[in-house]
This record gives C-alpha cells, structure tokens and sequence, in this order.
C-alpha cells in the first residue's frame, strides 16, 4: 500500500503540473512495450532497449500498428549474444499480444539460460582459483599486527 501510495502521488502531480502549464496527459497501456521495441526497432534505428519501448509507447498512443515482424530476424538479448524468433502463425482468433507474450516467455527463458551458464562459468573460474592457491597453515594465534592478505599470501 505505501509503495502504491507513492506511486499514485506522482502520477497525481505529474498531472496537476501538467493542467496548470496546459500540457495533455494521455495515457496508455504499456504492455509488452519493451520486446515489441527490441524486436522491431531497436536494431533498426539503433537504439537501446528502453529507448525503443518509448517509442512503442508513443506509436501505441498513435495506434499504428503492433504486429510481429513478418520475417524471422536475430534479437539482441543484451548479453551480446542473438537468438532467432520463431516465424509468426497467423491465427486471426487470437490477439496480437498473445504472440507478444509468448515471445517476452521465450526471451526471459533465453535471458535465464544466458545468466545461468554465465554463474556456473564463474563459479568453475572461481574453485579452480582456489585449488591453486595455497593456504598457509597458521598455528597457534593469529598475531595482532599482520593483516590477513600477509597470513594468506
């Protein structure tokens, strides 16, 4: 409730500034705006992932159109890496963000996929570190001036 409360005193200035300097407010769903924006004009116009949801905001505002690219284009999933999306059915029952929602399910399951194997690299990098390094046996007290990087090497 206190984080909603915060929230909707923003909104509620951001409102009340714009009223008084004359400025209209519209307002629209952000849904699936950031891989709408990657998907299709990140790569296009060179921008950054959120710059690219802006501009799906504002196109969403305008009304023009969400639909899934009609080729099968390589994403950037901002690791460096790409991965291929699959070619769009045309199912004229359905709406268009459910493509959309299965397309964020697949990217946050590639994202996951890329971050897992990205910790078990660096927990392999970090135990072969380890077996290495040779730890000093210290016997007795740990004397009171010498750091521990001294004692350990």
């Amino acid at each position: 409730m206190l984080s909603s409360l915060c929230y909707n005193k923003i909104i509620e200035f951001l409102h009340s500034g714009a009223y008084r300097h004359g400025i209209a407010i519209h307002t629209v769903n952000p849904a699936y705006t950031s891989i709408i924006g990657m998907v299709k004009f990140a790569k296009r116009y060179g921008l950054s992932k959120h710059h690219a949801a802006a501009l799906c905001i504002a196109r969403r505002h305008f009304r023009f159109s969400e639909q899934p690219p009609k080729s099968s284009e390589e994403i950037p999933d901002g690791k460096q890496d790409l991965f291929t999306l699959p070619l769009p059915v045309r199912n004229r029952g359905k709406h268009v963000w459910s493509w959309w929602g299965a397309l964020s399910r697949k990217y946050q399951t590639v994202l996951a996929a890329h971050l897992r194997a990205k910790k078990l690299r660096s927990l392999r990098y970090a135990s072969a570190d380890l077996r290495d390094k040779k730890i000093p046996s210290v016997v007795g007290e740990i004397p009171a001036r010498e750091s521990l990087a001294t004692l350990l090497g």
